[in-house]
């Protein structure tokens, strides 16, 4: 559904549609009902825009609402987003999108659409988080952390990361080097978790203890971390549903551990690696925020930091976060 235009979607489901050079307006809005964007009576374009050039997503200037064409048909639907819904609710949106996507659509093409990442098993992920120790309790993590000003206490307190034991009995197959030798085995001890869009853990970060040997860390093997980030209690709060609030966007794992153990800080804090930012987090952030991107001031901190306002672009040119760029002090 996400590989559809909102203007063929629209038609389907008999919402009206209009077209001018650089747009489609479709009315009513299927959230808030608004069928046209300003109250003077003699425009009559529709509450919804969606632009020519990117039509698989929407937009009410009226409440604002926005999403894909999954959403669009939830909406007008059962008048909730489909991440609510419940399975009575799934189970009506399917009916309605399998009946659209059985019918041929004019006008617009099809999108390709990215597979799915393919990520560890849910239950491999969390007995191997499970099986790891505190930070506190491993002299070589303590000191490593040490040496980067660091505080392991804090880092243990909030269950930022944890360590692998050289000993360890069991590790998950997809725990190794390239070579086939474990993580630990290999000094790939320290672990942080990787979060979806929803704050749930989905896989595991390995941190080498030893910076001077191969790469400074290592994903699941056979696995992606592709829309993963790395992120801090309040942070995983946030995306799974919470209040609104300042939300740090560092670089990296020693950023993150760093911006979420700064002493009397105010914010929410997340860690993006290559391939983390997506569509799907930049509207898990509640309306509301202050998003500040905190990426290194260098080229690549500038794709980093290009990317993210790209993603949030449309949310904050309607207002509902604000975005900053972090160029030192508080």
């Amino acid at each position: 559904m996400r590989g559809i235009g909102i203007p063929q979607v629209a038609r389907h489901l008999g919402f009206l549609v209009g077209e001018s050079p650089s747009s489609f307006t479709v009315a009513p809005c299927p959230a808030c009902g608004v069928d046209r964007r300003h109250p003077n009576r003699r425009d009559r374009r529709g509450a919804i825009g969606v632009r020519r050039s990117a039509p698989y997503g929407f937009r009410c200037f009226a409440c604002h609402e926005s999403g894909d064409a999954l959403h669009f048909v939830s909406l007008a639907t059962v008048r909730r987003k489909f991440g609510g819904l419940s399975s009575a609710g799934v189970r009506e949106v399917r009916e309605v999108c399998l009946r659209i996507l059985g019918e041929p659509l004019e006008s617009l093409p099809r999108r390709e659409v990215a597979a799915a990442p393919r990520y560890p098993g849910t239950g491999e992920v969390h007995r191997l988080w499970g099986e790891a120790s505190s930070v506190t309790s491993d002299a070589e993590a303590r000191a490593y952390l040490k040496d980067r000003h660091l505080d392991a206490d804090h880092i243990a307190e909030l269950d930022l990361a944890r360590v692998v034991p050289r000993d360890a009995r069991w590790q998950p197959t997809w725990a190794q080097m390239p070579g086939g030798r474990s993580w630990s085995a290999s000094g790939y001890r320290l672990l942080l978790p990787l979060v979806d869009a929803t704050g749930t853990m989905r896989s595991i970060l390995a941190r080498s203890l030893h910076s001077d040997r191969g790469p400074k860390s290592l994903a699941a093997s056979g696995f992606e971390r592709r829309g993963l980030v790395l992120a801090c209690p309040q942070a995983r709060a946030m995306l799974g549903g919470g209040v609104p609030g300042r939300l740090v966007v560092a670089e990296g794992e020693l950023d993150l551990l760093t911006a979420a153990t700064e002493p009397a800080a105010d914010w929410s804090s997340l860690g993006v690696l290559t391939g983390s930012w997506s569509p799907e987090l930049s509207s898990r952030i509640p309306r509301g925020s202050v998003v500040v991107i905190a990426t290194d001031l260098d080229p690549a901190g500038e794709r980093f930091a290009a990317q993210i306002c790209e993603g949030l672009g449309v949310r904050a040119r309607a207002g509902e976060l604000r975005v900053e760029r972090w160029r030192g002090g508080r």
